[in-house]
Protein backbone atom coordinates (compact mmCIF):
# COMPACT_ATOMS: atom_id res chain seq x y z
CA UNK A 1 0.00 0.00 0.00
CA UNK A 2 1.33 3.39 -1.18
CA UNK A 3 1.49 6.22 1.99
CA UNK A 4 0.56 8.55 -0.59
CA UNK A 5 -2.75 8.11 -1.09
CA UNK A 6 -3.82 7.01 2.88
CA UNK A 7 -4.28 9.49 5.50
CA UNK A 8 -4.58 9.13 9.53
CA UNK A 9 -7.33 10.38 10.87
CA UNK A 10 -8.10 10.47 14.85
CA UNK A 11 -10.77 8.76 16.60
CA UNK A 12 -12.77 11.02 18.46
CA UNK A 13 -13.65 10.81 22.37
CA UNK A 14 -15.52 8.01 23.64
CA UNK A 15 -19.48 8.17 23.76
CA UNK A 16 -21.34 8.43 27.03
CA UNK A 17 -22.55 4.48 26.60
CA UNK A 18 -18.64 3.59 25.49
CA UNK A 19 -17.89 5.36 29.28
CA UNK A 20 -20.09 3.57 30.88
CA UNK A 21 -18.64 0.07 29.22
CA UNK A 22 -15.88 -2.15 30.44
CA UNK A 23 -12.78 0.69 29.80
CA UNK A 24 -11.13 -1.59 26.86
CA UNK A 25 -14.35 -2.45 25.15
CA UNK A 26 -14.14 0.58 22.99
CA UNK A 27 -10.53 -1.44 21.82
CA UNK A 28 -12.49 -4.32 21.77
CA UNK A 29 -15.23 -2.54 19.27
CA UNK A 30 -12.40 -1.14 17.55
CA UNK A 31 -9.85 -4.18 16.83
CA UNK A 32 -13.68 -5.68 15.46
CA UNK A 33 -13.81 -2.58 12.52
CA UNK A 34 -9.94 -3.27 12.23
CA UNK A 35 -10.80 -6.97 11.49
CA UNK A 36 -13.91 -6.62 9.34
CA UNK A 37 -11.82 -3.94 7.34
CA UNK A 38 -9.25 -6.48 7.00
CA UNK A 39 -11.67 -9.36 5.88
CA UNK A 40 -13.97 -7.33 3.43
CA UNK A 41 -12.64 -6.23 0.10
CA UNK A 42 -14.88 -3.71 0.00
CA UNK A 43 -13.54 -1.96 2.97
CA UNK A 44 -9.78 -2.87 2.93
CA UNK A 45 -8.73 0.38 1.52
CA UNK A 46 -9.79 2.14 5.15
CA UNK A 47 -7.07 0.02 6.74
CA UNK A 48 -3.47 0.86 6.69
CA UNK A 49 -0.44 -0.45 8.57
CA UNK A 50 -0.18 2.85 10.41
CA UNK A 51 -3.60 2.45 11.74
CA UNK A 52 -2.58 -0.95 13.04
CA UNK A 53 0.56 0.21 14.78
CA UNK A 54 -1.69 3.46 16.48
CA UNK A 55 -3.72 1.87 18.21
CA UNK A 56 -0.63 0.44 20.39
CA UNK A 57 -0.10 4.05 20.58
CA UNK A 58 -3.56 5.29 21.79
CA UNK A 59 -2.69 6.03 25.49
CA UNK A 60 0.08 7.83 24.77
CA UNK A 61 -1.80 10.33 22.00
CA UNK A 62 -4.24 10.59 24.20
CA UNK A 63 -1.32 11.89 26.90
CA UNK A 64 0.29 14.08 24.56
CA UNK A 65 -3.18 15.86 23.45
CA UNK A 66 -3.79 16.46 27.39
CA UNK A 67 -0.37 17.91 27.86
CA UNK A 68 -0.92 19.93 24.31
CA UNK A 69 -4.48 21.06 25.16
CA UNK A 70 -2.95 22.24 28.95
CA UNK A 71 -0.22 24.37 28.01
CA UNK A 72 -1.65 26.06 24.85
CA UNK A 73 -5.59 26.27 25.23
CA UNK A 74 -7.20 29.94 25.30
CA UNK A 75 -10.94 30.47 26.19
CA UNK A 76 -11.35 31.13 22.51
CA UNK A 77 -9.56 27.93 21.18
CA UNK A 78 -11.99 25.86 19.36
CA UNK A 79 -12.31 22.22 19.69
CA UNK A 80 -14.88 20.37 17.23
CA UNK A 81 -16.09 17.29 19.18
CA UNK A 82 -18.12 14.62 16.91
CA UNK A 83 -18.13 11.38 15.85
CA UNK A 84 -20.12 12.19 12.63
CA UNK A 85 -17.99 13.86 9.79
CA UNK A 86 -20.45 16.27 8.19
CA UNK A 87 -21.51 17.58 11.10
CA UNK A 88 -17.87 18.28 12.15
CA UNK A 89 -17.68 19.61 9.32
CA UNK A 90 -20.64 21.76 9.16
CA UNK A 91 -19.59 23.09 12.66
CA UNK A 92 -15.90 23.81 11.85
CA UNK A 93 -17.10 25.93 8.82
CA UNK A 94 -19.56 27.69 10.86
CA UNK A 95 -16.33 28.47 13.34
CA UNK A 96 -14.86 30.42 10.60
CA UNK A 97 -18.33 32.27 9.15
CA UNK A 98 -19.18 33.00 12.97
CA UNK A 99 -15.45 34.77 13.35
CA UNK A 100 -15.26 36.45 10.60
CA UNK A 101 -17.26 39.88 9.55
CA UNK A 102 -18.20 41.16 5.93
CA UNK A 103 -20.08 42.88 4.30
CA UNK A 104 -22.09 40.47 2.00
CA UNK A 105 -22.91 38.53 5.43
CA UNK A 106 -26.64 37.96 6.02
CA UNK A 107 -27.39 38.75 9.14
CA UNK A 108 -30.75 36.30 9.16
CA UNK A 109 -28.05 33.29 8.62
CA UNK A 110 -27.15 31.47 12.29
CA UNK A 111 -23.56 30.81 11.78
CA UNK A 112 -23.34 30.02 15.76
CA UNK A 113 -22.11 26.36 16.17
CA UNK A 114 -23.43 23.92 17.90
CA UNK A 115 -22.24 23.88 21.90
CA UNK A 116 -22.17 20.08 21.78
CA UNK A 117 -20.17 19.92 19.18
CA UNK A 118 -17.53 23.01 19.32
CA UNK A 119 -16.05 23.66 22.62
CA UNK A 120 -13.19 25.79 24.14
CA UNK A 121 -9.95 24.37 25.09
CA UNK A 122 -10.75 25.10 28.50
CA UNK A 123 -13.46 22.80 28.31
CA UNK A 124 -12.31 20.05 26.09
CA UNK A 125 -9.33 20.13 29.32
CA UNK A 126 -11.89 19.85 31.50
CA UNK A 127 -13.37 16.73 29.87
CA UNK A 128 -10.13 15.42 29.59
CA UNK A 129 -9.48 15.50 32.89
CA UNK A 130 -13.04 14.21 34.03
CA UNK A 131 -11.96 11.45 31.65
CA UNK A 132 -8.47 10.68 33.16
CA UNK A 133 -10.01 11.14 36.60
CA UNK A 134 -12.58 8.47 35.85
CA UNK A 135 -10.70 5.99 34.16
CA UNK A 136 -7.86 6.44 37.06
CA UNK A 137 -5.29 7.69 34.91
CA UNK A 138 -5.18 11.34 36.28
CA UNK A 139 -1.51 12.63 37.07
CA UNK A 140 -1.56 16.00 37.89
CA UNK A 141 1.41 17.75 36.17
CA UNK A 142 2.52 21.32 36.92
CA UNK A 143 2.24 23.56 33.66
CA UNK A 144 1.30 26.56 32.71
CA UNK A 145 -2.66 27.90 31.61
CA UNK A 146 -3.50 30.09 29.13
CA UNK A 147 -6.11 32.56 30.23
Amino acid sequence: MNDKHYRVVALGKPTDEERSQWYLQRDVEQQRRFERRSDDPLRQWKLSEIDVQAQDSWEAFTDRKYEMLQRTHTSQTPIIRSRDKHLASLDAMRVILDAVDHEERDAKLDFVPDPAIVVSGAQEVELMEADRIQRGRFRHRATRRCA
